[in-house]
């Protein structure tokens, strides 16, 4: 039997010792059961889903292997656009579970454990990877940790966090003129706050906001990505106790904001 029992001191002695208090019982049993339930089923299907991501993997690998044997100079013709056209699918396919996959795996990974972390060594990690997406053309990258530098975090969660949106502010920039990404973190309401700003193309969030976090969801098809980078994120910080939040306008770049 599970019970929720909430109640309240309403009278108490010259000391500071509770004397009288109300309060009510309420059996839960029945929420609990089907709380244990669901919890049940989404464990059932996240094990099917990791199964048959990675169980998907084998055959396809093998069909691209068998297709490397295949030489374009043995086909003419139609026959030859067929077989280019089958390994572009294959190529295709292979992303897509390559991308399925790191979902699945960042449903499953719940080990790292916490400690405390310096935001900005890590964005300087981050930053020297990115170096050569960096390096295509003109960016000014701001950083203010002034008010905090230092959170309780996995370190490699952290690590992805900064590393996709820093990642995504590079790859939606505008076609002309300087990128302008502005990194910082702030200590409020007793959590940390990361926030990254950039000047980039922006998003609709009347049109899209509902998408943002969704699975396989792009925005600017001319670029390129499988639209799972910030589902993974969120579920990341999700799993980490925290929430993202997303400010945006078209043409004024985007903003999230997240709460650690």
């Amino acid at each position: 039997v599970w019970v929720y029992c909430r109640g309240s001191v309403i009278e108490w002695a010259e000391y500071g010792s509770p004397i009288r208090m109300v309060g009510s019982h309420l059996d839960i049993t029945s929420l609990k059961y089907l709380q244990q339930k669901l919890e049940s089923n989404n464990q059932e299907l996240e094990q099917f889903a990791y199964m048959a991501s990675h169980d998907l993997m084998a055959p396809v690998v093998n069909i691209k292997g068998l297709m490397s044997l295949l030489s374009d100079d043995s086909f003419e013709g139609e026959n030859g656009e067929v077989l280019a056209r089958v390994n572009q699918s294959v190529e295709q396919l292979l992303e897509t579970l390559d991308a399925l996959n790191a979902v699945v795996d960042s449903q499953r990974d719940t080990q790292h454990a916490r400690r405390r972390v310096k935001i900005s060594k890590a964005l300087s990690s981050v930053l020297n990877d990115l170096e050569t997406q960096l390096s295509g053309s003109p960016a000014l990258i701001e950083t203010d940790f002034s008010d905090c530098d230092w959170a309780y975090y996995p370190p490699s969660h952290l690590r992805h966090i900064l590393q996709n949106l820093v990642s995504n502010a590079i790859k939606y920039r505008k076609p002309r003129g300087k990128l302008r990404i502005q990194i910082s973190a702030i200590r409020t309401d007793g959590q940390v706050e990361l926030r990254i700003k950039d000047n980039g193309r922006g998003i609709d969030l009347d049109k899209y906001g509902d998408r943002m976090f969704g699975l396989f969801q792009r925005f600017h098809l001319d670029c390129e990505g499988k639209g799972v980078g910030l589902h993974i994120t969120r579920n990341i910080i999700e799993k980490n106790g925290g929430r993202i939040h997303c400010l945006s306008k078209p043409g004024r770049g985007t903003e999230f904001r997240v709460r650690l």
